[in-house]
């Protein structure tokens, strides 16, 4: 069956590959996820002295725009729960402690009806073993310490209620006021509570519904702030930070968390394959095939010396170039069945200690000639990789990383993959019901006063506002850039699920990295040729790297007959074998 030819001039009108919907969740995680917005607040938006990690998959002005609303709704909830608390205690005393006691029977009436059926299933299941036998199971131990302890908690929950039964009336007689006055008055506080929090929520879910219209979730205006976020995330330089040397005199060892420690493919995600050592190819001229034994042994004697290249037959921009160019039709956006996603970048690593002596790379605009001079320096302490990119919506990033260098006449090319898995299921969920349910506004702000109780014991985070508000507008007002510091952890990374969980993944990811890689390979090999250079020993080492996967990328490998440790031993004449052999 022949198929229709595929136009690489009329744009596809397929599905589009700029990671919008990944943006779009973590716009929406902000709103769920307290902490994750408090780290998007404190690491990216108020964070001058850092620089901004790569953004892979994802936008991260509109997700810090939305963490900077989403925290400003919050706080404006509880400043006006506080103010009409303070307003009623300020007019009556005994009407704020009213309303504090009926907001503490409101979150205890849930908790208390809760443990009083758990209490009383499992009164019954330790009773009944107790006729039958003498000593307890291990799960019959679990159960009555359980229920121990729920008795506690339902004992405690008790006396809250009691004493938030008894407190108004004794209040109100100390006050000398009509305890009707003071419910009357409490009823009103909690009431304009209530609406406060139902107005709050209905603006939270409309902006949750904002960051899921069709289109940029990007805001119209950007700040100052925003604008440099924008630059740092597609910047192609990178500052990374070395490892610090462990103190030998150090008696107890330092405690570190994988999201604390230095990296040096920021923003990427997991490292998931890389060739080590790199790949290493000697620039020799190709052996003549007409050339008999007498003269190839001579060959072999001198064969460095006649076979090497005086200087060498390129420079590592040429290949880079080379590689730039044949590794970008597998992404054209009129091919069906591209690579989604796919870019071809060009990223440059530099160490904190030594950016004073590469200030001209953080410039908006980039000489050509000084990256080619980077590429050609071998030694040079800014590091360059060609970046090869391939997304479907953000969810799933599969990164490739390829450095070529040209050094002690030695081609060595260096591979690394990365790859960022997906967000949480929660996020999505979230935004869906936003979108599609046409009482998304009404029916979370209905539900709003529900949640009275736990929105005033989370109050007390007002006394983080101050700073929180005093560094962002320092941070609005800077114009440093954070050149001479390395970013913090990526706030996609820190919500991506781990790599071992990624089961279902990792074969698409796996697919798109062998693609990649393969085709490097190839048009390396290529390029090699057509300048007279050998590539018997790149064709075996291609084969060993493409083979060897097996070992770098989880597959299984059986060993047997085999033995570790000094002095070890297979002993095959067991009686078993014995027994085995003889059968």
């Amino acid at each position: 069956m022949s198929r229709s030819p595929v136009s690489l001039t009329k744009k596809s009108p397929g599905r589009t590959d700029r990671g919008d919907e990944t943006t779009r969740r973590l716009c929406v995680g902000v709103y769920l996820d307290h902490e994750f917005r408090d780290t998007v607040i404190r690491d990216v938006l108020n964070n001058t002295r850092h620089r901004v990690a790569p953004s892979y998959g994802f936008d991260l002005v509109p997700v810090a725009d939305h963490a900077w609303r989403a925290w400003t709704l919050e706080n404006l909830q509880h400043t006006c729960m506080l103010a009409i608390l303070a307003i009623t205690g300020v007019h009556s005393p005994a009407a704020v402690i009213t309303a504090l006691c009926m907001l503490l029977l409101w979150g205890l009436a849930g908790p208390v009806a809760r443990m009083v059926t758990q209490v009383i299933v499992l009164k019954i299941k330790s009773f009944i073993p107790s006729r039958f036998h003498k000593y307890k199971t291990r799960q019959e131990l679990i159960d009555a310490h359980d229920l121990e302890r729920r008795t506690t908690c339902l004992k405690l929950s008790l006396a809250g209620c009691a004493l938030a039964l008894v407190a108004p009336a004794l209040c109100a007689g100390v006050a000398e006021i009509p305890f009707s006055a003071a419910l009357t008055l409490a009823t009103a506080a909690l009431g304009l509570m209530a609406g406060v929090a139902s107005l709050i929520t209905a603006a939270r879910q409309r902006s949750i519904g904002v960051a899921q219209d069709p289109g940029t979730p990007r805001p119209a205006m950007l700040s100052r702030r925003l604008r440099t976020i924008d630059r740092q995330q597609t910047h192609p330089v990178v500052v990374f930070r070395r490892p610090e040397s462990e103190d030998e005199d150090e008696d107890v060892p330092r405690f570190s968390f994988d999201r604390d420690e230095p990296r040096f493919f920021l923003g990427s995600g997991e490292l998931v394959h890389r060739w080590l050592p790199p790949l290493a190819i000697q620039l020799l001229r190709p052996e003549h095939k007409g050339m008999n034994s007498t003269f190839r042994a001579a060959d072999e004697s001198d064969g460095l010396a006649r076979r090497g290249h005086v200087s060498p037959p390129f420079q590592a921009h040429e290949l880079v170039d080379h590689l730039r160019q044949v590794m970008r039709p597998i992404g054209h956006s009129a091919d069906p069945i591209r690579l989604p996603g796919y870019q071809v970048k060009d990223r440059v690593f530099v160490a904190e200690e030594d950016v004073p002596e590469h200030r001209a790379l953080f410039g908006c605009s980039w000489d050509p000639a000084l990256l080619r001079r980077i590429i050609n320096d071998p030694y040079s302490a800014a590091q360059h990789f060609l970046e090869m990119r391939v997304t479907s919506s953000g969810e799933l990033v599969t990164t490739v990383f390829l450095r070529v260098t040209v050094k002690g006449r030695s081609l060595v090319l260096d591979f690394a993959a990365c790859a960022l898995t997906r967000t949480p299921s929660e996020y999505q969920r979230a935004g869906r019901r936003a979108r599609t349910r046409a009482g998304s506004l009404v029916w979370p702000a209905l539900k709003a006063p529900w949640r009275l109780p736990a929105e005033i014991c989370r109050s007390w985070h007002l006394l983080k506002a101050p700073a929180t508000l005093i560094n962002a507008v320092r941070a609005h007002r800077s114009r440093a850039e954070g050149t001479g510091h390395g970013p913090q952890p990526s706030v996609r990374e820190d919500r991506a699920a781990k790599w071992e969980l990624a089961t279902f993944d990792k074969p698409t990811i796996l697919a798109q990295m062998k693609i990649i890689e393969q085709r490097l390979l190839k048009a390396t090999q290529d390029f090699l040729k057509d300048h007279d250079v050998d590539t018997s020993a790149f064709e075996k080492r291609a084969e060993t790297l493409i083979s060897a996967s097996v070992l770098n990328m989880g597959g299984r490998v059986d060993i047997s007959n085999s033995a570790v440790g000094d002095n070890a031993q297979i002993i095959h004449n067991t009686p078993v074998a014995l027994e085995g052999a003889q059968s």
